[in-house]
């Protein structure tokens, strides 16, 4: 198992994008603490984050 610490919403917004160019999916992924990513931030800049989790899970759901 491989753990990866993300530090910002940019990041983890460019991490869930590449997930279709990995040569295999996570078997299981987790997001800890949701708000510590976005915070007090912008809505528009948390409906973003979520959208890229929906993708993201919507993707891998389609592959497996």
């Amino acid at each position: 198992m491989a753990t990866r610490y993300i530090e910002d919403d940019e990041k983890l917004c460019k991490f869930l994008a590449s997930l279709q160019l990995l040569p295999r999916l996570p078997r299981l992924l987790i997001i800890d603490d949701v708000s510590s990513f976005v915070g007090d931030k912008d809505p528009k800049r948390i409906a973003r984050v979520m959208a890229f989790i929906k993708e993201a899970a919507t993707f891998a759901a389609t592959k497996s």
